[in-house]
C-alpha cells in the first residue's frame, strides 16, 4: 500500500501557493528544491527534499499532459471551423478537453484516442447540422417576410380603392403608409 504524498496532505491555500511555484509563478522564474522547501518552512511546514523532488516529477507529467490535452483539444476546433461564441460550442469543445486529458492520464477506462477522435467527429457534423438549420431558420423568415409584406401591400391596395377609387384611404395616404412601412413605391 502507497503513503499518502506529504506535500498533498499540505492545506489547500499552501499547497495552490506551491502549485503555482512549480509552474514557474515566481518571480525569478521556477524554483529550485531547496528554494521550495525554504518557502515550505517559511509557512511552517517541514516536506523533505526528496517528497519535493517526486511531487515535482508529478506535477510535470501532470502538466506536460494538460499542455499536451490543450494543444489536441486546440487541433479539434481548428478542424471542426469556427464555432459560434455560444454556450453549446464552448461546452462541447471543454468536454473534447477533458476526455482528452483522461485519455491522455490513463484515467479514462474504455475511452481511447479513437473513441475521442469519434467524438470530435460527432461534435463537427453536429455544429454543420447547427449552421444548416440556422440558415434553414433565416431563408423561412425571409419566406414569411415577403409573405406578411404582400398581405399589408394588398390591404393598403384594397383600403386606397385602386381598382374602384372607393378605398377608404386617399393615394397619398397609402403612399406615406407604404413609406412609413418601408416599401418601395410600387
Amino acid at each position: 500500500m502507497t503513503r499518502t504524498s506529504t506535500v498533498k496532505s499540505l492545506p489547500t491555500e499552501i499547497k495552490a501557493s506551491l502549485d503555482k511555484l512549480l509552474a514557474g509563478g515566481a518571480p525569478q522564474g521556477r524554483l529550485t528544491l531547496d528554494a521550495l522547501v525554504e518557502f515550505l518552512e517559511s509557512k511552517g511546514w517541514t516536506i523533505s527534499r526528496s517528497a519535493l523532488g517526486r511531487y515535482r516529477q508529478e506535477f510535470d507529467q501532470v502538466a506536460a499532459k494538460l499542455r499536451e490535452s490543450r494543444e489536441i483539444a486546440a487541433a479539434f476546433a481548428r478542424e471542426l471551423g469556427a464555432i459560434p461564441g455560444d454556450e453549446m460550442g464552448q461546452m462541447l469543445l471543454e468536454l473534447v478537453h477533458t476526455l482528452t486529458f483522461r485519455v491522455l492520464n490513463t484515467e479514462g477506462e474504455g475511452i481511447g484516442p479513437k473513441e475521442v477522435m469519434f467524438l470530435a467527429k460527432t461534435i463537427k457534423d453536429l455544429q454543420e447540422s447547427r449552421r444548416v438549420a440556422a440558415r434553414t431558420a433565416i431563408e423561412i423568415r425571409a419566406e414569411e417576410k415577403k409573405r406578411i409584406e404582400a398581405e399589408i401591400k394588398a390591404k393598403l391596395a384594397e383600403a386606397e380603392g385602386a381598382a374602384s377609387g372607393q378605398g377608404s384611404l386617399t393615394a397619398e395616404a397609402a403612399r406615406e403608409a407604404r413609406r412609413i412601412l418601408g416599401f418601395s413605391d410600387d
